[in-house]
């Protein structure tokens, strides 16, 4: 990834904070700012790649309405309630989000573009096998 440019969204905090030291960490020049994704298009026939990544139930401060160390306990009340709707029962960090851009980013993803990678844990999927109703559970038996 030599000789490569990130602009990373909300870089001050959280997710955007762990993009942009990882980032730079990987060599890049980074830049903090806002990013217009309705110019991809355009943009693309410039060689410009524009996409997004979709976080959800994450790890950070954002999740409790306090951003001092109070954040670390009321997190852990806020997890058990949050995983329960997802396939992968924890929450996710902001390192995982990051490794996310960066991958889009990156020449393994060269042909991607236009495109919103949801990183949620599962979560989009919809409800999971275990909060299925028994009737559902019975008469579709999906689990082996």
């Amino acid at each position: 990834m030599s000789k490569k440019i990130a602009f990373v969204t909300g870089g001050a905090s959280g997710i955007g904070a762990a993009t942009a030291r990882l980032f730079k960490a990987q060599g890049y020049l980074v830049y903090l700012g806002d990013v217009q994704v309705d110019k991809g298009r355009e943009l693309a026939e410039d060689g410009v790649r524009i996409n997004a990544v979709c976080p959800a139930n994450i790890a950070t401060p954002i999740h409790t309405g306090v951003k001092d160390a109070r954040w670390l306990d009321r997190i852990a009340n806020i997890c058990e309630a949050a995983v329960e709707e997802q396939a992968i029962a924890r929450m996710g960090e902001a390192e995982e989000i990051a490794e996310a851009v960066v991958w889009l980013a990156s020449d393994a993803a060269s042909y991607v573009s236009g495109h919103a990678l949801v990183v949620d844990g599962g979560l989009m999927a919809g409800r999971m096998w275990r909060r299925q109703p028994p009737f559902i559970r019975e008469f579709h038996p999906a689990r082996v």
